[in-house]
């Protein structure tokens, strides 16, 4: 069965040493990241009149400080704190535009350290009917082990870890819950995780970005689509 589903998310995450400070719209229009057309439509927002009466335009879509900023641009989110940064479409059209800004910043900042790095699929799926949406509650949280411990046991969050074929030192984590999007949905969370323990630049995260994110995308929509089919055969 075909459930209807909201836009994937392809979300990155990076855990290192970063300066929010440096990443503004005109930083990525000086290194070339976007388009000049992006980064003026990223300026758009509204209008603040203050007490003496002038004009003064605030942007919705962007904030920047030493210790935070959060800008938006061509549908590409880009949060940035000292030891983490994130960004993150849920324009399936912008997935390789993402990866390439991404290998574009640390490719850049060669020389910044980047201990981990998670490639993170996810998407909220319509079941339809309330049988349905506790059909694989029940597929992947049995009542029957909890008798005598709870009652009318429900399952709210699980998940799984297994080996991250794209990373000798990674792992895959999937996590299911229930959706907050719809009343019988389920969100599925795919977590690529790459672990770079000994690197002391952005190199092997580069190397990583470049070479699997677009797989991972791929590989996480057909794992996400093949737990929809178990639930259908249960």
């Amino acid at each position: 069965m075909n459930y209807k589903r909201n836009p994937y998310e392809l979300n990155l995450v990076f855990l290192g040493g970063f300066n929010p400070f440096i990443f503004h719209p005109e930083w990525f229009r000086k290194i070339g990241l976007f388009s000049d057309q992006e980064i003026d439509a990223s300026y758009e927002g509204g209008i603040w009149q203050d007490k003496d009466g002038n004009n003064n335009i605030i942007n919705f879509t962007q904030f920047i400080s030493p210790g935070i900023s959060t800008i938006k641009i061509s549908d590409i989110d880009i949060r940035v704190e000292p030891k983490r940064f994130q960004i993150l479409t849920l324009d399936e059209t912008k997935f390789e535009q993402l990866r390439d800004v991404a290998f574009g910043v640390f490719k850049i900042l060669e020389y910044t350290p980047i201990s981990a790095l998670g490639v993170n699929v996810r998407a909220h799926y319509n079941m339809g009917k309330e049988e349905v949406w506790h059909s694989l509650g029940h597929l992947l949280a049995p009542k029957e082990p909890w008798g005598g411990i709870l009652e009318d046991p429900l399952m709210k969050s699980i998940t799984l870890e297994g080996v991250n074929p794209f990373s000798e030192n990674g792992a895959i984590r999937i996590t299911i819950e229930p959706s907050s999007h719809y009343k019988f949905g389920v969100f599925i969370q795919i977590n690529h995780h790459f672990s770079f323990p000994d690197s002391t630049d952005s190199s092997e995260a580069v190397d990583a970005i470049k070479s699997h994110t677009i797989d991972i995308a791929k590989k996480s929509f057909e794992k996400m689509n093949l737990i929809l089919k178990n639930t259908d055969k249960k």
